[in-house]
């Protein structure tokens, strides 16, 4: 029941739930299937602890709910960025999902997943989203359209949620 926290250090991990004080209207927010999907804000404001947080307590296998936290720095292309995400949902989850080379392939493997009962929710928390954003941004976020695409054919069961600086403020509108 005793922890320390040296709030500046950088990169120091995951914060402890007991350390976790605050942000209690934006974390629903982002855990409720029908609320916020962008987090965007300056540097070292606390938006991966948030989203960390929504990951450890969303994810609940027992119940069919998964929640999977991803950080796609630096990550450009549609390619790297699914093959990443399925990898860490693999790790994360125990599933054993192909690898793909787009989010298209990547959401058809996740909507089996809900079709034969694998899983009931699905809330996917991709962090520094903005150098893949910015790659994208000229395409008008089409690569987006497939995620958009699963949460309704889920009725909001699966859920994304994008963060990170000025471009995904910029995809937000």
């Amino acid at each position: 029941p005793y922890t320390t926290y040296q709030p500046f250090v950088r990169d120091g991990g995951p914060t402890a739930d007991e350390m976790f004080c605050g942000r209690t209207k934006e974390l629903n927010t982002i855990m409720d299937k029908n609320g916020a999907s962008v987090v965007y804000g300056g540097r070292q404001l606390g938006k991966t602890a948030l989203l960390e947080r929504a990951e450890s307590r969303c994810h609940r296998p027992e119940d069919q709910e998964y929640a999977v936290f991803c950080s796609i720095i630096h990550k450009k292309t549609e390619k790297e960025v699914a093959g990443h995400i399925i990898d860490e949902i693999n790790k994360k989850t125990g599933f054993c999902l192909k690898s793909v080379n787009t989010l298209k392939d990547m959401c058809s493997q996740i909507e089996t997943l809900f079709r034969t009962h694998k899983v009931s929710y699905f809330l996917l928390l991709l962090d520094e989203c903005d150098d893949f954003l910015g790659a994208i941004a000229d395409d008008s976020y089409c690569q987006l359209q497939d995620l958009i695409n699963l949460k309704r054919s889920t009725k909001n069961s699966f859920k994304f949620v994008l963060a990170g600086l000025h471009n995904v403020c910029r995809a937000k509108n």
